[in-house]
């Protein structure tokens, strides 16, 4: 058991993950800022604090396997950006009119200000409140949409590698299939190694907590700092209703070096063609 203690500061490396998330959230806006030609943007970052019990082995106990309660910290964050494009629209409502309070309709109105005068206009919406009344149906969609809520599931591969949690990906191989037929360059920020794609996303790196399916340990990536390297897939084999690869590898393009080299874990020995 590491006895190794966690610092909860931004300025200590336990938060490097999400300091290496708004480095990059900061310089892709920064980029498109310049590509829009806009002067005015945000950056707005979220960190959810989770508290729960679990059991820890009680070592000063007089039995063998006491356990004493302690809490579990989780920490989730979220980085959103927003560039500012002006576009303005002005208009105005007034005229000769009076607020009054409609006691039908229990809310304040507008109606027209009694000048005493009377219009052809006047005349002719006098006739038509006093003919019979035509229903009018409500308006049908077209044919073949049907009108209900839905929510949109972002198949955009960025979005998946800064959320793996949110679709679903709790192992290394979901996000390795993420990354099949992606480059990445390794470098090093905060003390910690990492891979980051063309679109500068850190997809792998040893600041993601243990569990997370992105971390990758130092041991793995330092050796190739400075190096391109690729994920390929190889094989293909039939999960479901649908095919997947054999087998996945990271590799370094420069040296030849092997750095991730998984198995599918939804296909049995025997199985693969």
């Amino acid at each position: 058991m590491s006895d190794k203690t966690y610092v909860l500061s931004l300025s200590a490396d336990t938060f490097n993950a999400f300091k290496m998330d708004f480095d990059s959230s900061l310089q892709r806006l920064l980029q498109k800022m310049d590509k829009l030609q806009s002067d005015s943007a945000s950056i707005n970052c979220k960190i959810s604090v989770a508290l729960t019990p679990a059991p820890e082995r009680n070592f000063d106990a007089a039995r063998e396997g006491d356990t004493v309660q302690v809490m579990k910290p989780s920490f989730s964050h979220e980085i959103s950006t927003e560039i500012k494009v002006k576009d303005k629209t002005t208009g105005n409502l007034s005229g000769n009119r009076k607020l009054v309070w409609d006691e039908e309709l229990m809310e304040y109105v507008m109606k027209d200000i009694d000048d005493g005068q009377t219009s052809l206009f006047d005349t002719a919406q006098s006739r038509q409140n006093a003919a019979s009344p035509v229903e009018q149906e409500p308006p049908q969609l077209p044919e073949g949409i049907v009108d209900v809520d839905y929510t949109v599931i972002s198949d955009d591969k960025g979005y998946i590698l800064r959320n793996p949690d949110k679709c679903g990906i709790k192992d290394q191989w979901g996000i390795l299939k993420v990354l099949v037929g992606e480059r990445m360059t390794v470098s090093r920020s905060a003390g910690h190694c990492y891979a980051e794609t063309a679109d500068g996303i850190i997809a792998l790196g040893s600041a993601y907590l243990a569990e997370d399916p992105r971390h990758v340990d130092d041991s793995i990536l330092e050796p190739h700092l400075a190096e391109e390297i690729a994920c390929n897939g190889f094989g293909t084999v039939q999960v479901g209703d649908h095919e997947e690869p054999e087998k996945i590898v990271v590799e370094c393009l420069e040296c030849g070096g092997i750095l991730l080299d998984a198995e599918n874990p939804n296909v049995q020995k025997g199985d693969a063609e």
